[in-house]
């Protein structure tokens, strides 16, 4: 990741923050913690944190041109769900991507949990994708990382555009149909809600596209009222190490 797009990710990190349910923006940094351990930091100007070569990752670019949207729209929309108390928490930032191999990517990512002697994760599916999550499941609120590795093999014409991409995963009480109308009328029309997607253990969440950044995708995942809280996803995952 270059300059642009760890700025990017700051600057939403710190609107989501404004919210008194999450807390991952501090000294103008994005922070995933989980209870003591630093699993990740984004400044303006670097990444670090506990996995090796997350830079490196997402090295092969979008074939989308750069466009965001207006953050004011993004302020509205949190402001909205908040007054509301429709916004629960944070519960991931999410990282996809490509690889030569899915496989020894987790090894991987094993390997750098294991060393910082943090829990990795792995949400059961019926699809080939690899679901892992790093952090601690019995330590909420805090935040988990994702990672979802993607075969360079896999033959998709979307993958040259959506990929790679990086998510902020937050936690609302909102059924589907709400989220599309909140975000149809607030994000002005310039952003939909793409229709709800059912992840494995019963994820059912919404993305919004908020934009691009040098070739890399940046999203806002909104999980629905039909998704099981965050207690009962944690307790699906299958602990790697």
């Amino acid at each position: 990741m270059n300059k642009k797009v760890n700025q990017k990710l700051v600057q939403v990190a710190k609107l989501l923050s404004n919210s008194k349910n999450i807390t991952i923006y501090k000294d103008e940094r994005l922070k995933i913690l989980s209870k003591d351990k630093l699993l990740l930091e984004i400044s303006k100007n670097q990444v670090t944190g506990i996995f090796k070569n997350l830079i490196n990752k997402l090295n092969r670019k979008s074939r989308l041109s750069d466009a965001f949207c207006n953050l004011n729209y993004l302020v509205n929309f949190l402001k909205y769900l908040d007054l509301h108390k429709h916004l629960l928490g944070f519960g991931h930032l999410g990282f996809c991507y490509q690889v030569k191999s899915p496989q020894q990517e987790k090894q991987q990512l094993k390997q750098d949990c294991s060393l910082a002697q943090i829990h990795l994760y792995q949400i059961p599916s019926t699809t080939p994708e690899l679901w892992l999550f790093a952090g601690k499941t019995n330590e909420l609120p805090y935040p988990m990382v994702e990672f979802l590795p993607i075969d360079k093999g896999v033959k998709d014409y979307y993958l040259d555009y959506w990929l790679p991409h990086i998510h902020f995963d937050i936690d609302t009480n909102l059924p589907p149909e709400k989220i599309k109308y909140l975000v149809h009328s607030l994000f002005k029309g310039s952003r939909t809600a793409n229709p709800s997607v059912v992840y494995p253990e019963g994820i059912y969440q919404q993305r919004v596209w908020l934009g691009v950044i040098e070739g890399v995708n940046i999203d806002l995942d909104l999980s629905t009222n039909l998704t099981k809280n965050k207690t009962e996803r944690r307790t699906c995952m299958k602990k790697l190490i």
